[in-house]
């Protein structure tokens, strides 16, 4: 059975696979060494018993914020032991090494995307099932499990990560009413957009572009960022590109509070700034790959 999940898990995630692996050549984590990937997101595995029990809201780990490194389910932690399934505990074991980035880690390293905390998703999905199976062998009562469900969403409702800087996401109805959505529906990029529209996804808005651990090997030459984990700047004057690349790039609109000058003029709207000398066209990702990409 667990055989056909995982070969039905394959099949659907293989049209996301496929690009990852097409995707993946292009990336700066392509030419990283295995030090560069562990820089941060290395999870502190006594940090990680004791949240177990007693999730720390507004700690960080290893340069990472708490929420994307926690691994609690709830009192049901203690129903796990009911279970025996051999797999699970050997699945457990291998995610917990490789959020750790320890040798493990470093091993499979050529072909990381991302750092060593992201497998803590898969640390959390094991958890889940071996409490599920503790549930089921315990013979637990239903009413312990509806009391389960309302401590997890009263008090696991707090490890939203980076809260309350992060906005909860919006209906799609609510995020395209909103003033700026109209403005922004156009080709050129914005600067400085905040959560829960700073990927631009849903409002189908042009950002800077992704800025993470992997970007493209082309983005990263075209922002100068060295960082082995990517800057994470969505703000164009936080980096080091010029007002002819703004204008290249098609950045025409901007999201700050300082107070910006000629070729860029106040709008309608508080803080938000037009650049009047932005190019009549937003170059394509091929385009900035001819251009920075690798030689």
């Amino acid at each position: 059975m667990l055989i056909l999940a995982t070969a039905l898990g394959l099949l659907i995630g293989l049209p996301q696979l496929w690009l990852t692996l097409m995707y993946y050549p292009k990336s700066i984590r392509a030419n990283q060494s295995s030090q560069d990937k562990v820089k941060i997101g290395c999870v502190d595995i006594r940090a990680l018993f004791l949240g177990l029990f007693r999730p720390d809201f507004r700690g960080r780990v290893n340069g990472v914020f708490y929420p994307e490194v926690c691994a609690s389910i709830g009192p049901a932690i203690l129903l796990i032991p009911w279970c025996t399934s051999w797999h699970q505990w050997l699945a457990l074991a291998g995610f917990l090494l490789l959020s750790a980035g320890g040798t493990i880690f470093r091993l499979f390293s050529p072909v990381m995307l991302r750092i060593p905390a992201r497998w803590m998703y898969w640390v959390n999905l094991t958890l889940v099932f071996m409490a599920v199976d503790g549930l089921y062998h315990a013979g637990v009562p239903p009413v312990f499990i509806l009391l389960h469900a309302g401590y997890l969403v009263l008090v696991h409702s707090r490890l939203w990560p980076m809260h309350p800087f992060v906005q909860r996401i919006e209906r799609p109805s609510r995020a395209f009413s909103k003033p700026y959505t109209t403005l922004f529906q156009e080709p050129w990029r914005v600067s400085g957009l905040s959560y829960p529209m700073r990927t631009g996804h849903v409002t189908h808005t042009r950002t800077l572009g992704y800025t993470g651990g992997a970007q493209l090997t082309s983005m990263a030459r075209f922002r100068r960022d060295a960082d082995p984990n990517g800057s994470g700047l969505h703000d164009w004057f936080q980096s080091d590109n010029t007002q002819e690349e703004a204008n290249w790039f098609g950045v025409r609109w901007a999201i700050t509070h300082r107070p910006l000058r000629a070729p860029w003029k106040p709008t309608q709207f508080r803080h938000v700034y037009e650049n009047t000398q932005v190019a009549d066209r937003v170059p394509n990702w091929s385009e900035l790959e001819f251009f920075y990409g690798p030689n």
